[in-house]
């Protein structure tokens, strides 16, 4: 059975009279519990997020939050393409973070991080990707934790490369990593102009999908049949993984019990 999860935005949970525990702590916090409350299965965060946690504020969230996957991998100060140096650390580090947790899965979009430099071919570019993959693979298998790489829409990234989930499959085949995997974002597909059909192609590698209406908005405000035929069509190449809502809210706390509704109906119509 595909299960539901929403990621957490930022901005709706903001510290009140907490000067002792960081914005993060509050949002993971409270963010979490809302979310499992309005019908979700499971929460994403970023990873920056995380990061900002301190040691003692991580200890006390292990075992009392569902987040099972993570995003915006990369910072921006890691340049994959060219000085990688000391992302070897961040790797260790964010992937400790995330097994705590209970996190097993990283969503590899961190557009910044992965831009094409000027002057640089795309070969050259898959081919430094590909060995940054590799590269996460020792580390995920220490801490269980999957990488799963995301397609990017190019006005969006401001760069013409990792756009395509057909593309990002032919990195994955690449790095050819058993913790090394794709993910379908349906918002960029749909800027891209990319068929929801590709699934069919990448089912072997597709481990985890973002969903939203096709102008990003919550699912279930559209007036197009868009999101039904990506589970429909999910549920006909056997996917039985997870989808986080990666979308904009009009008001959170009265859309996202709604979205985790459309979308439990979804994946439980026969």
């Amino acid at each position: 059975m595909i299960r539901i999860g929403c990621i957490i935005p930022g901005g709706s949970f903001m510290p009140q009279g907490e000067k002792s525990v960081s914005r993060a702590f509050t949002v993971i916090r409270e963010g979490s519990k809302f979310l499992i409350d309005s019908g979700f299965d499971f929460v994403e965060i970023s990873c920056g997020m995380l990061m900002e946690l301190t040691e003692e504020e991580l200890d006390s969230l292990v075992g009392r939050v569902r987040i099972e996957a993570t995003n915006c991998f990369i910072p921006n100060r890691y340049q994959l393409l060219g000085d990688r140096t000391g992302v070897e650390d961040y790797l260790d580090a964010c992937m400790r973070r995330m097994k705590m947790l209970g996190a097993d899965t990283v969503v590899f979009g961190s557009g910044g991080a992965r831009m094409l430099p000027a002057g640089m071919p795309k070969e050259e570019g898959y081919k430094r990707i590909v060995s940054f993959l590799q590269l996460c693979e020792p580390f995920c298998e220490k801490y269980g934790v999957t990488v799963v790489i995301e397609p990017l829409n190019a006005p969006e990234a401001k760069c013409e490369f990792m756009n395509l989930v057909s593309e990002c499959y032919g990195i994955q085949q690449a790095a050819d990593r058993p913790h090394i995997k794709l993910l379908a974002d349906v918002y960029h597909m749909a800027v891209m102009k990319e068929p929801i059909g590709v699934f069919h192609d990448v089912k072997d590698a597709l481990h985890h999908v973002h969903v939203s209406e096709p102008d990003r908005k919550c699912p279930g405000t559209g007036t197009t049949d868009y999101i039904p035929n990506v589970i429909k069509t999910l549920k006909e190449i056997g996917y039985d993984r997870r989808i986080t809502a990666e979308c904009g809210f009009n008001d959170f706390f009265k859309d996202a019990p709604k979205a985790a509704e459309y979308l439990r109906r979804l994946v439980e119509e026969q």
